[in-house]
């Protein structure tokens, strides 16, 4: 469902109008939150020390999501700022693409669609059109993953 909202991104806040009512969420509150990009569409979830979650999403299907991108950029931003002032602890939570066991299972599973399509040409079959099905989504991940890596490293260097 398609909805219009709007934020304000303080030093040590941000007020979220979502469903026609404005929360305010003190950077202090956040237990932890994730910010996953991921073919053009941005999800932010941020979970409160209360329980309480707080979900948003921006796809292209619907809509230029490239406010919300800036807005999260600046939102991640402007909390890691505070948590070094304060020194207080919000995890971040890593995205899927972040996560350490990734890479290894794109390499393994890389390495058993190429196995497979091996064999399959050995065998003098060719490429089968059907093999597109597998090669497709790997293809997707891998693009997922190199993504998240950039744009981390990104984040690590305009941090230094």
């Amino acid at each position: 469902m398609k909805k219009v909202g709007f934020a304000i991104l303080e030093e040590n806040y941000t007020e979220i109008n979502k469903n026609d009512k404005l929360e305010r969420i003190n950077f202090d509150e956040i237990k932890n939150y994730q910010v996953q990009v991921y073919n053009g569409s941005i999800s932010l979830l941020i979970n409160l020390k209360s329980g309480k979650r707080m979900s948003l999403s921006s796809s292209p299907t619907f809509c230029n999501t490239e406010y919300f991108d800036k807005y999260c950029q600046e939102l991640e931003s402007k909390i890691e700022k505070y948590l070094s002032l304060h020194q207080l602890e919000t995890i971040r939570k890593k995205t899927f693409f972040e996560k350490t066991w990734i890479y290894p299972f794109l390499i393994i599973i890389t390495g058993i669609v190429l196995v497979f399509i091996i064999i399959l040409i050995n065998k003098g079959n060719g490429f089968p059109i059907s093999l597109i099905g597998a090669v497709a989504p790997l293809l997707a991940l891998w693009g997922g993953y190199f993504s998240a890596k950039n744009k981390t490293e990104k984040q690590q260097t305009e941090n230094k």
